[in-house]
């Protein structure tokens, strides 16, 4: 098996059944596109994991967003796909963000934090900045169209982070170009739908001193 960015080919992996989902749970979607050439060979990279509630009488939104990232744990489903060999980067990031978008809406999840390091796309997604660029168009309008018919419609925020918290979603789109080209565009090359790794009552016992990281700026 391949370990390239530290993942099992999937296609050798015995497939799994979707996890079940709790429209109680608040999910994590870390979202990315990599690009060599820009325009040039690219993917896409997404995972949503599950994440513990702060109740916001506790803290602010900002705040509360920050510990989200770092309280996540359970991994339900992960993508790795390859988009073509001539996107740019931009189109990568929107392309990874839509895959995201679905599998969240397919899995039932009601309330979702998206996180991704792409200004541009989490802006123009969030009708912040317009959308200029004639290519990017239908993208911003499928995107917005995936989140009008999604659960989470009316429970869905969208943050910037800066590239090193989103390392999760940038190795699973450049595993998606070095496995996925050399099995084709739209294969999943990570492990899809997967069971919890950790369970919710140990995230639930884990100490504020634990779960909450200092960036260090690396």
């Amino acid at each position: 098996m391949s370990t390239i960015a530290g993942f099992a080919d999937a296609e050798n992996a015995a497939p799994s059944a979707a996890p079940t989902i709790s429209a109680d749970k608040r999910y994590l979607l870390a979202f990315d596109g990599a690009c060599r050439g820009n325009p040039g060979p690219s993917g896409a990279g997404a995972v949503i994991k599950e994440i513990t509630k702060i109740p916001a009488s506790r803290e602010s939104r900002e705040s509360r967003e920050s510990r989200d990232v770092s309280r996540a744990g359970a991994v339900v489903f992960e993508l790795a796909s390859y988009l073509g060999d001539a996107l740019t980067n931009n189109e990568s990031e929107y392309l990874a963000l839509i895959a995201g978008l679905r599998a969240a809406s397919e899995l039932g999840c009601a309330d979702v934090q998206v996180i991704g390091d792409s200004k541009l796309v989490i802006n123009q997604v969030n009708n912040v900045w317009q959308v200029k660029k004639p290519n990017l168009v239908p993208l911003w309008r499928e995107a917005r169209a995936v989140i009008a018919s999604a659960p989470f419609k009316d429970r869905l925020s969208m943050t910037h982070v800066e590239r090193e918290r989103n390392a999760e979603a940038d190795a699973l789109a450049n595993a998606a170009i070095e496995l996925g080209r050399s099995r084709g565009e739209g294969v999943n090359v990570a492990r899809g739908y997967v069971r919890p790794s950790r369970d919710e009552t140990d995230l639930e016992t884990e100490t504020e001193s634990d779960s909450v990281k200092t960036e260090t700026g690396t």
